[in-house]
């Protein structure tokens, strides 16, 4: 077991405290540790870990070898989730405290790809959540949503409100309405966005960011 530094007990500690959490991490912070030990301390009975071909083994074997996780362990390439959901979706119903990993999670921010969808839907099975970064985040506040949505629909609600015909909204408002301003072709275009106070409080309340240069 690799012996976690004091950032990476810190980032351990923040997402312990929450059933679905954003590690936003840069490379060599020592994300993977951190999620190992973070999973090894939920004790999931099922465990899945979607991640990039070239970690499937080369980062993630062998890191979880060094834990002591009795979780029966997929390990499954991103490329291929959304071929595989279906058989996905079965197995995880059979869990009592399913965990899923996204590992690498910026994948994901692109609602409308098939990944994000298909990942987004099999977290809706799982007790336990935690996405997984390294990359910087781009400043577009829409690409977000997929990610918080995987850990927790509940942080930033749907993407759009329910509407009638006319467009008159039939519940509460969406992501899109509460914090983009649209405009360009018909206005459907995202030129900026609103409500950037309550944004970053709810942002604030479920991801952790390190830095390397900080550590």
């Amino acid at each position: 077991m690799i012996k976690l530094r004091p950032h990476n007990e810190e980032a351990k500690r923040l997402a312990l405290e929450h059933d679905g959490f954003c590690l936003f991490m840069e490379q060599r912070t020592g994300k993977t540790p951190v999620a190992c030990a973070i999973i090894q301390e939920r004790a999931p009975d099922l465990l899945l870990i979607a991640c990039p071909k070239i970690a499937m083994e080369d980062t993630w074997g062998s890191h979880l070898r060094q834990y002591n996780i009795r979780a029966e362990v997929k390990v499954v390439c991103l490329d291929s989730i959304w071929g595989m959901r279906r058989q996905l979706r079965k197995w995880l119903e059979k869990g009592k405290r399913p965990f899923i990993v996204c590992d690498e999670s910026h994948r994901i921010k692109n609602r409308k790809s098939k990944v994000s969808r298909a990942m987004r839907m099999l977290a809706t099975y799982c007790q336990y959540k935690l996405a997984l970064t390294g990359t910087p985040i781009d400043a577009k506040l829409e690409e977000f949503w997929p990610q918080f949505d995987f850990i927790d629909p509940t942080i930033f609600g749907r993407w759009a409100a329910k509407t009638d015909r006319f467009g008159h909204l039939l519940g509460p408002p969406g992501f899109q309405e509460q914090y983009c301003v649209k405009g360009g072709f018909m206005g459907r275009k995202i030129i900026g966005y609103k409500n950037l106070k309550t944004f970053h409080r709810k942002l604030d309340s479920r991801f952790h960011r390190v830095e390397l240069e900080a550590v």
